[in-house]
């Protein structure tokens, strides 16, 4: 789906205009980004022949190496970062964003819905504003995902601090023992949930450092056309992204402390439960080895024929049982 952005004095206006009808026009001075989501091979040769450049399909966006990511062609800046999307559901993921920055307009290639493109389109139509080239509309976009990423960062980190709230949570006059199993029906979800965490705030991390790395190549590039406030927002917006990774590898690092302690509990937990096995095993032992020699079948055992040996046997198997519980629970206080 193609969706051109035209500026009309401070307002803007989308279309999404059929290329291939013999209606539509070339594109005017005014069209300033051209947002390709999920774009047929019609919509490519499109923006191929807008650009005069070839436009990465999406298994280049996918490639990994820089050499692919950040590159001119003809003078254009052709660059791919990883987004985070979906992060506020279930199954957050990432995604390859190719943006192509032009003296006149910007272009966008995208097969995901980031929330920080709508968030901006929407903005971007509903109010009046500035924004006047194709290099503001990349700063103002880059400065969007900037904040979205930075809201990740402190939704989680917030969600963070009540789970290490819920798991070290504790009343000076509760018994360790019994909040401990109380809280083993909840450990594991709180190591689920960890890990939910983790694994959207490791995405959070990649993105910025996405972002980052396509700051750094577009000031040099693009320097003999962009304005000098546009590099001193490409400045600004390199600190604020260090800054932000950072603050995901704070918040990383609390997962992890968060994670050893959680495992800690089970671990403790678990010990609990042998500890009472273990001395359950040894209060039993005994009378268990009492009632085994006076159960053995043979014809002379001492005490068979006394007519108070059942009674005996049974007030040694009490004493043999109490007596080693005694002993346990003296050691315990």
């Amino acid at each position: 789906m193609l969706t051109l952005y035209t500026r009309n004095l401070n307002l803007w206006q989308s279309s999404q205009p059929n290329i291939s009808s013999t209606d539509f026009a070339a594109l005017s001075d005014q069209d300033l980004w051209i947002d390709l989501f999920q774009p047929t091979i019609e919509e490519d040769r499109f923006l191929e022949s807008q650009l005069g450049i070839e436009v990465p399909t999406r298994e280049d966006m996918r490639d990994i190496e820089p050499s692919s990511r950040l590159y001119t062609d003809h003078g254009l800046c052709v660059m791919t970062a990883s987004l985070l999307v979906g992060a506020d559901t279930p199954k957050p993921s990432i995604s390859p964003v190719t943006f192509i920055l032009t003296p006149n307009r910007l272009c966008t290639i995208r097969y995901a819905e980031p929330s920080s493109f709508s968030r901006f389109s929407s903005r971007l139509v509903r109010q009046a504003n500035n924004l006047s080239s194709g290099e503001s509309l990349f700063l103002t976009l880059l400065d969007v995902i900037t904040d979205r990423l930075a809201e990740v960062l402190e939704s989680h980190g917030h969600s963070l601090d009540v789970l290490s709230n819920d798991i070290f949570s504790n009343k000076p006059d509760d018994d360790p023992t019994r909040l401990i199993a109380a809280k083993a029906q909840d450990l594991q979800q709180v190591l689920k949930r960890l890990g939910q965490l983790g694994n959207t705030l490791s995405m959070a991390r990649e993105s910025l450092v996405s972002v980052a790395r396509l700051l750094s190549f577009v000031g040099p590039s693009a320097e003999n056309w962009l304005r000098a406030d546009s590099q001193s927002h490409i400045k600004t917006l390199i600190r604020d992204v260090r800054f932000l990774t950072e603050h995901a590898d704070a918040i990383n690092g609390k997962i992890n402390f968060l994670l050893d302690a959680t495992l800690g509990l089970i671990d403790i937990q678990q010990t609990q439960t042998v500890k009472i096995l273990s001395v359950a095993s040894v209060v039993f032992l005994p009378p268990t080895l009492i009632a085994s020699i006076f159960g053995m079948n043979f014809h002379h055992i001492p005490g068979l024929d006394n007519p108070y040996g059942f009674l005996l046997s049974l007030i040694f198997i009490l004493l043999a049982g109490i007596v080693p519980y005694l002993i346990f629970y003296r050691k315990e206080l």
